[in-house]
């Protein structure tokens, strides 16, 4: 079994790396962290995929509701006013993060260049 990387799994790989950075960047900017990164060759041909776990700290409770969908939409209707706002905070950092991924790739993809309209793969 070769064990070296190609040219085309590099790449792949390095994607990988540029989407979970983003993923943890823009968790960083939104005052969470993250708890463990991996990046993992399938050995296939579907390259590698990765993942980021980030510590959403005192925002952890709304933060597995927006995640979970078990209830989801009846949680949040029985919310208070102050705990809706807060939750829809809450909301608002989650898809700065989710999306923080994609536009590090497209960013990466796009040699750096941010002032053109970057694709973007929406995945979670």
């Amino acid at each position: 079994m070769n064990n070296l990387l190609t040219k085309h799994n590099f790449n792949q790989c390095e994607i990988c790396a540029y989407h979970e950075s983003g993923h943890i960047l823009f968790a960083y900017l939104c005052g969470y962290s993250c708890r463990e990164v991996q990046l993992i060759d399938e050995k296939n041909e579907n390259g590698f995929t990765s993942y980021a776990v980030i510590d959403y700290g005192k925002d952890s409770y709304y933060a597995s509701k927006f995640t979970s969908g078990d209830d989801t939409v009846e949680f949040f209707r029985c919310l208070s006013l102050g705990e809706k706002l807060e939750a829809i905070e809450v909301g608002r950092r989650l898809a700065r993060i989710f999306l923080g991924g994609s536009v590090a790739a497209a960013v990466f993809n796009n040699a750096g260049n941010v002032q053109i309209p970057l694709p973007m793969q929406i995945d979670y």
